[in-house]
């Protein structure tokens, strides 16, 4: 009903997982930043009274039990300046869009990955570039508000230069 809203509380649920950053410097110049998370979640009662949710033993909605990334970045040099070549990924394992039952669709894993290129001469730095090269289409978020389908995703490949001065 457009008008009206309702607030309730919906279910106890219990989460546990492990969350971890690393930064390594395997040579002088190259750099691995990488994270990872790893989370576990379950409904584990039903306090829902007006709408009818997951049941109990079901994932929470918009957690993913694995989401990871990783950035490899090279320093060098071009013609004595600076300049850098650099590989980043970031993936997400498969989740539930919502707690509602009826509204709950699987939102697929995704994988994402970018590069880039970059150097700089006389205060200008240029830097060439490919986001999602494999255009994937994450699906970040999928909702049917007012019965409206709609699925919020990442932006699609793109592909360009940057350059700014100092």
């Amino acid at each position: 009903i457009s008008i009206l809203t309702f607030i309730e509380s919906a279910a106890d649920a219990d989460v546990s997982g492990l969350e971890a950053d690393i930064l390594w410097y395997p040579t002088d110049d190259i750099t691995v930043s990488s994270a990872i998370a790893y989370n576990s979640t379950e409904i584990t009662a039903i306090k829902a009274q007006i709408l009818e949710i997951a049941p109990v033993g079901s994932e929470l909605p918009l957690s993913p039990n694995l989401q990871w990334n990783v950035r490899i970045k090279r320093d060098s040099e071009l013609y004595g300046a600076p300049a850098y070549t650099q590989l980043a990924i970031k993936s997400a394992s498969d989740s539930f869009s919502a707690l509602q039952a009826d509204k709950r669709v699987i939102q697929s894993a995704y994988r994402v990955v970018d590069l880039a290129y970059g150097f700089e001469i006389n205060n200008t730095q240029i830097e060439f570039f490919a986001r999602n090269l494999t255009d994937e289409r994450a699906q970040l978020y999928y909702n049917d508000q007012d019965d409206i389908p709609r699925i919020t995703t990442n932006r699609p490949r793109n592909i360009g230069m940057r350059a700014s001065y100092r």
